[in-house]
């Protein structure tokens, strides 16, 4: 049967096998989470670029 060693100083050997330390896995999970984050962001704005670009188009048309 495989046993997870609660001690922290056991990361490094696990690494060695083939499992990421704890300090890596967290990492990745911050990474992905801001990237997630990010993405969101992005189109959220660029919905409401797209939205106040078509708006100025529209007002351009109805001026002509």
């Amino acid at each position: 049967t495989l046993r997870v060693p609660a001690a922290e100083e056991h990361s490094a050997e696990l690494g060695e096998v083939g499992f990421p330390p704890t300090s890596e896995i967290r990492a990745y999970t911050v990474v992905s989470a801001a990237l997630v984050l990010t993405l969101t962001l992005t189109q959220i704005s660029c919905v409401h670029g797209l939205k106040r670009a078509g708006n100025m188009l529209e007002a351009d048309c109805r001026h002509v």
